[in-house]
């Protein structure tokens, strides 16, 4: 009997944090997003995408005119499967181009100008994109760069009808902030920003059947 199949695109439809991890609250800031689908179909252990995501300040909202910028995936599915997000503290532009490509790396297996080609680039909407049969091991749970994950089930329900969900994405450890101390010999003094398990950030999603 064959799979029953699902085709659909997953949108941002709005991203807010509670805390980004370091820097100014809200200034402008650069992160890594990446989605990963888990056991999408018979012999795909997973697939994962991941994308630059810029913000200026603690939220933004996507448009109907910004979908280059909001679209995370586009794929074809034989539910039931579930989607897991991890999203980055801020990072330099550099650092966010190194990290996309890291992931695809990692997820591809391979290294050199073949990932250098998948790079994401300002016409390609900064995202990229590779299938996979392991999960990528590049932004661990115990990665210094990783400030929240979150995941959500996906039904045959949501993909065949679409709408909204919210996901929040919880810390992976204690985030803390280290400030100099007054005096020359004084202790650098740690303020602890989130617990592990808090909400850091949500992301409001927008599920479109295709």
């Amino acid at each position: 009997m064959a799979e029953k199949t699902r085709t659909f695109e997953v949108r941002l439809k709005r991203i807010e944090f509670k805390t980004k991890g370091q820097g100014t609250a809200r200034s402008r800031t650069e992160h890594t997003l990446a989605c990963t689908l888990h056991w999408p179909k018979a012999g795909t252990q997973a697939k994962t995408w991941a994308r630059a995501v810029e913000m200026d300040g603690m939220a933004r909202d996507y448009g109907e005119a910004d979908w280059i910028d909001a679209v995370l995936f586009r794929d074809t599915v034989a539910p039931p499967t579930a989607v897991t997000f991890q999203l980055s503290v801020p990072l330099s532009s550099d650092a966010v181009s190194k990290a996309v490509g890291a992931i695809l790396k990692a997820a591809l297996g391979v290294a050199g100008d073949f990932v250098e080609g998948a790079m994401p680039t300002k016409s390609a909407g900064k995202i990229a994109t590779a299938p996979f049969d392991a999960l990528a091991s590049t932004m661990t749970n115990r990665s210094a760069a990783v400030l929240g994950q979150g995941s959500l089930p996906l039904d045959d329900a949501l993909l065949a009808g679409g709408g909204e969900r919210a996901v929040p994405l919880l810390a992976v450890r204690d985030l803390v902030r280290e400030t100099p101390g007054s005096g020359r010999s004084s202790a650098p003094r740690t303020r602890r920003l989130a617990a592990k398990g808090d909400e850091v950030a949500r992301l409001l999603l927008e599920f479109v059947p295709r």
